[in-house]
């Protein structure tokens, strides 16, 4: 689905058309597209495990890191920090469970902020 560019309705047959990247013209009937929202929004809101790495090198961002994260407490089961003075980089890694967009929403932020890296492991369940 995340290759659709448009959709039109063709009033006659009420099927959808979809043009897609490969330029190819696609026909489903309304209660197929029905379905496959309905799935694709299924799947979103569903609930998922994940892990969460996050590697900090700038100092100043440790706060800005923990309060993200103190943001999402509630939906991280599990927190373990390990700072490395000698090397000046931080290690978090986190067990979160939440539907994808909270969890993309977190990483998101985290990513953004200058010098910090994260990268997320999702459960296919």
């Amino acid at each position: 689905l995340k290759e659709f560019i448009f959709f039109f309705f063709l009033k006659k047959s009420k099927k959808i058309c979809i043009f897609a990247f490969s330029k190819r013209l696609i026909f489903f009937s309304l209660e197929v597209i029905k379905n496959i929202l309905l799935i694709q929004k299924k799947l979103l809101m569903e609930k998922r495990l994940g892990s969460v790495a996050i590697v900090i090198t700038e100092k100043n961002s440790i706060p800005d890191v923990n309060d993200l994260i103190s943001l999402h407490s509630d939906i991280v089961i599990a927190r373990q920090g390990i700072p490395m003075n000698h090397r000046n980089i931080s290690f978090i890694s986190l067990i979160v469970e939440s539907e994808m967009n909270t969890i993309n929403t977190l990483t998101g932020k985290l990513g953004r902020l200058e010098g910090v890296e994260v990268k997320t492991i999702i459960t296919k369940q």
